[in-house]
Formats: C-alpha cells, sequence, structure tokens
C-alpha cells in the first residue's frame, strides 16, 4: 500500500485543525478588542437540544439582564460551555462582555475558562503541526509492509470504554430509588433537602416533601411505604403522602454485609434468598451464606436490582455505565453504553433492563444472554 493513502489524509486532518484553531483563536480576539464589560443578573439557566449532527446533546445557556453603555435595559441569551454553565446560578451577578454594535453577541467572562480554551487552541495547534509534518514525513518515506505471520501471532485485547464524568462538577448528585411495581421513583436530591415521588412513566411530580440530611433506605415490599434515614434513625414515610407513617422497617440490616461494607443498604432478590449492597465503587453480594465481591465500575455504584430470577444483578455507577453481572460466576455478562447521570436500574425482562437516569429520562439496556 502507498504510504500516500497514509500521508495525504494526515496532511488534511492537521490543516484542518490548525484552520479551525486559528479561527476560534482570531474570533476570541476579536470579540475581546471590540467587547464591552457590563455586570448582568444571570435571571434563568437552561438547556436547549443540540442540531441533528450532536446526536441530540443539549446545548447550556443563561439569559442575562444588563445596562448597555447608552443606559438601554437589555435581555439576551448567552451561550455557555457546560463546565461554566455548572457553576452559574440564577440570581447572580455576573461580568459579560458584549458587543455595543450587536448587544445579542455576548459571552459569561472567565479569566479560568479564557486560560483552559487558550490552552487547548494551542495544543490544538501544536497537533495540527504535528499531523502536518508527520504527513509529509511519511510522503517520503515507504511504509514497512507486515507480514500476516505477525498479525496472526499479535494478542487480542478487549477493551472497555473509557468514562465520561459528566457530573464531575459537582451537580446532578441526586439519588434515587424505583418501587417494586416499577411505577414511581422517590427522587432526593443532593443536599438530602428535599424527598419527592414520580411517576415513573410520565416524569410527573405525586408529591414531595422537605427533608433534613436524609439518605434514601429503600420502598416497602407492597410500595405502600418509603424509608429513609435522618442520622442514625430510620423514618417511615406513607408513598402516597410521605407523612410519617407507623409500623416496622421490613429491611433489616444484614450482619454479613453490614460487616463487609458498613451502613450499605441490603437489596433482597425476590426470593429474599440473595441480598446486594453497594459499597464504594463495587458490590458485596451474599448468597449461599457467604460474601461475595462484584469489582468492576469505576465510580460510586448508585444503584442495584435483580432480575426475577435471582441470577442477574444489574448495577449504576458514578462511571456513568450500567452493568449486569452473572452472579454465580462473579463476572459482568454486558456494559452498557456511556449514559448521561444514570441513578437507578431495574430488569424488564430476562434480557431488558430500564437505566434511570437523573433526568428521570429512561434508556433501554439490553444483554445478549
Amino acid at each position: 500500500m502507498s504510504s500516500l493513502f497514509i500521508s495525504l489524509p494526515m496532511i488534511a486532518m492537521g490543516a484542518t485543525l490548525l484552520f479551525i484553531a486559528l479561527h476560534f483563536w482570531k474570533s476570541g480576539r476579536d470579540f475581546t478588542a471590540q467587547g464591552v464589560e457590563a455586570r448582568a443578573n444571570i435571571t434563568r439557566k437552561f438547556r436547549k437540544p443540540g442540531p441533528n449532527i450532536l446526536y441530540n446533546a443539549e446545548n447550556c445557556f443563561v439569559t442575562a439582564e444588563f445596562v448597555d453603555r447608552n443606559g438601554d435595559v437589555r435581555t439576551i441569551e448567552i451561550q455557555v460551555p457546560s463546565r461554566q454553565w455548572h457553576f452559574l446560578r440564577a440570581g447572580s451577578m455576573e461580568t459579560i462582555l458584549y458587543i455595543p454594535s450587536n448587544p445579542n453577541r455576548a459571552r459569561v467572562t472567565s479569566q479560568t475558562q479564557n486560560g483552559i480554551v487558550n490552552v487547548i487552541l494551542i495544543f490544538a495547534m501544536l497537533v495540527g503541526v504535528l499531523f502536518v509534518v508527520a504527513g509529509t514525513t511519511f510522503t517520503f518515506v515507504p511504509l514497512k509492509p507486515v507480514s500476516d505471520s505477525s498479525i496472526a501471532s499479535a494478542p487480542a485485547i478487549t477493551r472497555e470504554p473509557a468514562p465520561t464524568q459528566f457530573d464531575s462538577s459537582g451537580v446532578e448528585h441526586n439519588t434515587m430509588l424505583i418501587d417494586p411495581h416499577h411505577a414511581r421513583v422517590a427522587v432526593l436530591d443532593e443536599k438530602g433537602a428535599r424527598l419527592t415521588i414520580h411517576d415513573l412513566g410520565s416524569g410527573a411530580r405525586l408529591v414531595d416533601t422537605r427533608a433534613d440530611g436524609w439518605r434514601l433506605l429503600s420502598w416497602s415490599p407492597d410500595a405502600s411505604r418509603i424509608a429513609v434515614a435522618e442520622g442514625e434513625q430510620r423514618i417511615l414515610l406513607d408513598a402516597a403522602t410521605l407523612a410519617r407513617a407507623d409500623g416496622d422497617y421490613w429491611n433489616p440490616p444484614e450482619p454479613a454485609l453490614a460487616a463487609a461494607c458498613r451502613d450499605s443498604e441490603p437489596v433482597w432478590d425476590a426470593q429474599h434468598k440473595q441480598a446486594a449492597a453497594a459499597c464504594g465503587n463495587n458490590v458485596m453480594v451474599l448468597s449461599g451464606g457467604s460474601v461475595r465481591l462484584l469489582a468492576g465500575h469505576r465510580g460510586r455504584v448508585l444503584g442495584i436490582a435483580w432480575n426475577a430470577a435471582g441470577d442477574r444483578l444489574g448495577t449504576v455507577g458514578e462511571d456513568n455505565y450500567a452493568r449486569v453481572w452473572d452472579v454465580e460466576h462473579l463476572q459482568t455478562i454486558a456494559i452498557s453504553e456511556d449514559l448521561p447521570y444514570p441513578r437507578a436500574i431495574y430488569a424488564q425482562d430476562d434480557r431488558t433492563w430500564m437505566v434511570i437516569d437523573a433526568a428521570l429520562r429512561s434508556h433501554i439496556f439490553r444483554t445478549a444472554r
């Protein structure tokens, strides 16, 4: 094969990368040179669906209200990078840079953000130069053919996809519990300050209440009550009203699991013969009187669910992946694609699992067996 098949695409790729980096660098310089600073009140933050080319990704926006240098009050929408958007708050005052000739062109300034962008652009330029130089070199250096025997002897390597840290900025850390009938979901905000019950199908809010540093524990088997923890105290709530309820807790701590992972809440299978509990990035499983370890998640495990037969366990974690485990053989049999903020999971049938994300969106996850 001619080296041109490699060199020409590399040169084209490098030139394209250089052009894009230089374009954004010049655009940023022009904006800084022409822009005027103003203090703006951030009145709203929201997302908009991106174009189809972005595969339904969401763009981050804020609505800013400010007084321009002519004394006119203006309200505009500004698109901001997702990381910067997470740190902005409705009602806060921020410094913006706007173009006087076109006040709708503005951006929220951030010295840190601008520094990061400049570093990225410089890096992109260096990579572009590297591709052009490498492609030019390949044009004059012939490739050494690879023999079939060397290909056959190369070991097969299976790699898992690297996770995307959707929630590394510290937001969307709510926790969820799905009821045993898969009809409702309990959602506790990241501060444990508000508990809401939603219809799982429509996402509609059914009831909510203020909380006081609560932690979600479990639903009752008949889905009529829900248990939360306030410090060391367990509180039972009526699932229809979230008022305090009487009765005994249906899911006492399992000593073997508690010894393996303190403060973990056991999740029992349908036959109440096996239990599993989240323990950091791992899952501890009690089966046949012994506690065994399921390791594979690269972030804290957030949701656990058994299938009806009790031979499969579904989990979701902060690494933004769902996994299905063969409990008997202690191995992963399926890993989902990268998911946005997965928080809970349940088995719909023997091979179909439903993953619920922090925005109460459902994602179907099917296994091969």
